[in-house]
């Protein structure tokens, strides 16, 4: 949050959604608006999608399946296929960004907290209106938020985190 000047969010999966366990607020006046112990739809937030991505095979079918793929915006991803498309894309560049998926006019950053055992435990991430957030600041905002992951996956005994090697990110 200090480094990126955007509000920070920490979150678990849990019933197949994304709920928010920890909050830190930016000092701006434009904020994104969120609630801690809430529950967001997995498929449109960018920690949901990270979340999603690290599962075991079946999961996100069983979840997509039981929750289905609700749209909030004209942005949010509705179709199984295109979701399995991005969830491949988080896990090969180590990051997932929600491109005003679920609320319009903001856009969200999110990587992967993982634990002693490489699993996926948790998914941290900033999000910001897209006047800030924009997409020539993507890959900075990416490798900051990243860093910021696989610091708190060394504080639970992620001995070496997972590093992606991607190319950097187009948003439209």
């Amino acid at each position: 949050v200090q480094s990126t000047g955007e509000t920070g969010h920490l979150a678990v999966l849990e019933g197949g959604e994304a709920v928010y366990v920890e909050r830190v607020e930016a000092r701006r006046a434009l904020r994104v608006p969120s609630a801690i112990g809430r529950a967001y739809p997995a498929h449109a937030t960018n920690l949901g999608k990270v979340l999603l991505a690290f599962q075991p095979a079946g999961e996100v079918e069983r979840i997509v399946a039981e929750r289905g793929l609700e749209g909030f915006t004209p942005h949010t991803i509705t179709d199984a296929a295109r979701l399995d498309e991005d969830l491949a894309i988080i896990r090969e560049r180590g990051f997932s960004i929600d491109n005003e998926e679920y609320d319009e006019g903001l856009r969200c950053i999110g990587a992967p907290v993982w634990d002693h055992s490489r699993n996926v435990v948790a998914a941290i991430g900033i999000g910001g209106p897209v006047t800030r957030v924009t997409p020539d600041r993507i890959d900075k905002l990416a490798a900051l938020v990243m860093d910021a992951a696989r610091g708190l996956s060394r504080r639970l005994g992620a001995f070496r985190p997972p590093v992606p090697t991607a190319a950097p990110v187009r948003v439209r």
